[in-house]
């Protein structure tokens, strides 16, 4: 005989993330008191819950910079938050286009915009060459 139960999960948020347990025993259904149930068996689940692709914007102030100036890029993300219930931060890096070399890394805490979430990251240079 197979027995079978489903549990539904609606509306999937980052805290439902996490180590499940199903547990579960056979027993008669008129408790008769000469019918001993069985063992308890249990198994485990690991549910991951992934966050969304957020949409990424480069900005800068000027098109052409000037050697020995100074530059502050700013780099923003923006995520619809409707089931992120935990905090987030975002991680920023910035790559030259040759290579791949990362020149700098920092990250950024969540600010909560009615249904979304931005995070910036300011990367500043000066004396460029």
């Amino acid at each position: 005989l197979t027995y079978h139960a489903d549990f539904y999960f609606n509306n999937i948020k980052l805290s439902d993330s996490g180590i499940y347990k199903c547990e579960g025993f056979v027993d008669d259904d008129i408790n008769s008191s000469f019918i001993i149930p069985s063992d308890v068996v249990e198994d485990y689940i690991t549910i991951n819950v992934k966050i969304l692709t957020p949409e990424i914007n480069l900005n800068t102030s000027d098109v052409q910079y000037v050697a020995g100036s100074s530059l502050v890029l700013s780099c923003q993300m923006l995520l619809l938050s409707r089931n992120i219930d935990k905090d987030t931060v975002a991680i920023f890096e910035l790559k030259s286009n040759i290579n791949d070399v990362l020149i700098s890394d920092t990250s950024a805490p969540e600010v909560r915009s009615g249904s979304n979430l931005i995070y910036t990251a300011y990367f500043h240079f000066d004396d460029l060459k």
